[in-house]
C-alpha cells in the first residue's frame, strides 16, 4: 500500500496526473477549435458558391429568356458541384438558403410559371470534414505520445538523480558522511544539487574526524591530570606519618603543588569547553567597560615571565606610552592574551624569545596588539586550518585544540580581527586590532561605569 502510494506521489505519476492530462485537455479544445473553423469555412465556401451559382442563372434567364428553363438546365449539367432541378408553379420551394436532406437549397424565380432550384450535395464537404478529422485525430495522438514519451523521459532524469540523492542523504543522517553522489560533468540545477550534498558531506565527514580527534586529545587531556592527581593522593596516603622537618612533610607539598597545578589545568579545560558551548550557540555575552588592557596584561605577562623563566624562555613586553583606555569585556581579552602567550610557550624551546607588544592610540580610534615568538612555527597547510575547531598541528601538545577558535571569536564579537603569520623554524607572530568601541550587537552588554565615559 506504501509502496503505492509512493509510486503516485512520484514525479513522473505527479506529471502523468496532472501537467499531461491538461495538456491533452487543452490540445483537444484547440483541435476542436480548428475542427469548428474548418468546418464553418467550408459551409460558408460552400455558400458562397451557391450564391455565385444563382447570380449566374439569373442573368441567364434574364439575357436569354426565349432560350427558357430547361436549356438553362442543360447548360449546366456537366458541373458535377451543383443539380438544377426545375419546379412547376404549384411546387414547394424555397425563397432562402436552407439545409434540408444533405441538400443546400436556393431557389431562383423566373416568371408565374417556372422556377429552379439550385441543389448542393453536403457529401463532398462531410468527406472533407472527416478527412479533417482523421488527421487532426492523427495530430492529436502523435503529439500525446510525443509529448508523453518526452515528459517521462524528462521526468526520468530528474526522478533518478533525486533518489540518488535522497539515498545519500538518508545514509548521511544515520552517520555515514564517507558516503557521495555521483556528478556528472554538466552545470544544471541537478548538479549543483550534487555538488552542493558532496560539500556537505564533506564538511560532515571533516567534523567527524575533528570531533573524534576531540575526544580523543579531551580524553587524553583529562587523563594525564587525573591520573597524576590519583597517583600523588595515593602516594600521600602511603607516605605514613608527617613529620615537621621530615621527608614526608616535603612529599606532602610536592603532592599538593602538583595536585593545585593539575586541577587548575582542568578547570581551565573545562572552561574552554563551555566557552567553546556558548560560541557553537551564539551565548557568549560581552561585559563591555571602559578598561585599562595595558594595566591588566601587565600582571598577566609578570606571571608567565616567571614560567617562561623556569623553562629558559626569554618573554619582552612592550607598551606605547599613549595606549589608550578601550570599551571592552577585559575577562574575555584576558582569555584572548593567556592563550596566545600559553600557546607560543608551548612551542618555544630553551633559548627561544617571546615579544608582546601594545600600541595604539585615540586618533588612530584603535589599538594593536602583537604576540611573536621565535619558536618552531606552522607549517603551511596547517596554518590555513589553526583556527578551526578542534584542530591541532601537533596532537602529542597539551591542549584541546579549540582555545585559537574562540580567540577569534571573542575578537570578533569585540569588532576587531585576529591575523596569524608563520613560517616553520622561524617562528609565529598574532597580530590582533580592536577598535576602541566594539561596534554594538545583541551580544554585548554595555555596563556602567562612573570613573570613565563609554563611548555609546
Amino acid at each position: 500500500m506504501k509502496k503505492k502510494e509512493r509510486s503516485k506521489n512520484c514525479i513522473k505519476s505527479k506529471w502523468i496526473f496532472s501537467d499531461f492530462k491538461y495538456f491533452c485537455i487543452i490540445l483537444a479544445v484547440i483541435e476542436l477549435i480548428v475542427f469548428v473553423i474548418i468546418g464553418t469555412e467550408y459551409f460558408i465556401s460552400a455558400k458562397n458558391y451557391i450564391s455565385s451559382q444563382k447570380n449566374l442563372v439569373t442573368s441567364v434567364l434574364q439575357q436569354f429568356p426565349e432560350n427558357g428553363v430547361q436549356n438553362v438546365i442543360n447548360l449546366f449539367k456537366d458541373n458535377d458541384r451543383i443539380k438544377l432541378v426545375a419546379l412547376k408553379k404549384n411546387d414547394d420551394f424555397f425563397d432562402k438558403t436552407d439545409f434540408q436532406n444533405n441538400m443546400l437549397v436556393t431557389n431562383v424565380a423566373k416568371d408565374n410559371y417556372t422556377a429552379i432550384r439550385i441543389e448542393y450535395s453536403l457529401l463532398s464537404i462531410e468527406c472533407q470534414l472527416l478527412f479533417w478529422l482523421i488527421i487532426l485525430i492523427l495530430i492529436f495522438a502523435g503529439l500525446s505520445f510525443f509529448v508523453f514519451r518526452l515528459g517521462c523521459r524528462f521526468a526520468g532524469e530528474i526522478e533518478q538523480p533525486i533518489l540518488n540523492i535522497t539515498k545519500t542523504a538518508k545514509e548521511l543522517s544515520i552517520g555515514k558522511s564517507n558516503v557521495r553522489v555521483v556528478q556528472e560533468d554538466s552545470f544544471d540545477e541537478i548538479n549543483q544539487l550534487k555538488n552542493s550534498i558532496n560539500e556537505m558531506a564533506d564538511r560532515l565527514e571533516k567534523e567527524d574526524k575533528m570531533q573524534n580527534d576531540f575526544i580523543s586529545s579531551v580524553s587524553h587531556e583529562l587523563r594525564t591530570p587525573l591520573t597524576a592527581i590519583k597517583g600523588w593522593v595515593e602516594t600521600i596516603s602511603q607516605a605514613g606519618d608527617y613529620s615537621e622537618n621530615g621527608y614526608d612533610i616535603k612529599l606532602l607539598h610536592m603532592g599538593l603543588n602538583i595536585i593545585n597545578s593539575e586541577t587548575q589545568r582542568l578547570s581551565q579545560m573545562v572552561e574552554e569547553l563551555l566557552d567553546f558551548s556558548k560560541m557553537e550557540s551564539n551565548r557568549i555575552i560581552l561585559h563591555i567597560k571602559n578598561e585599562n588592557i595595558a594595566k591588566e596584561f601587565e600582571i598577566l605577562y609578570f606571571i608567565y615571565q616567571k614560567r617562561g623563566q623556569d623553562m629558559g624562555i626569554k618573554m619582552k613586553y612592550y607598551v606605547d606610552n599613549d595606549f589608550p583606555r578601550i570599551n571592552c569585556d577585559k575577562n574575555r581579552l584576558k582569555q584572548v592574551f593567556i592563550n596566545l602567550v600559553d600557546n607560543a610557550l608551548k612551542y618555544c624551546s630553551y633559548g627561544e624569545t617571546i615579544v608582546v607588544t601594545l600600541s595604539g592610540s585615540y586618533q588612530e580610534g584603535k589599538v594593536k596588539i602583537v604576540v611573536s615568538d621565535t619558536g618552531r612555527g606552522i607549517s603551511k597547510e596547517s596554518l590555513e586550518r589553526v583556527k578551526e575547531k578542534f584542530y591541532k598541528e601537533d596532537y602529542t601538545k597539551r591542549g584541546s585544540g579549540i582555545g585559537l577558535a574562540i580567540c577569534d571569536e571573542i575578537v570578533y564579537l569585540h569588532g576587531g580581527t585576529m591575523d596569524i603569520e608563520s613560517r616553520v623554524n622561524c617562528g609565529t607572530t598574532v597580530t590582533i586590532i580592536l577598535p576602541i568601541s566594539p561596534p554594538y550587537n545583541e551580544q554585548i552588554v554595555v555596563e556602567k561605569d562612573d570613573d570613565y565615559k563609554l563611548y555609546y
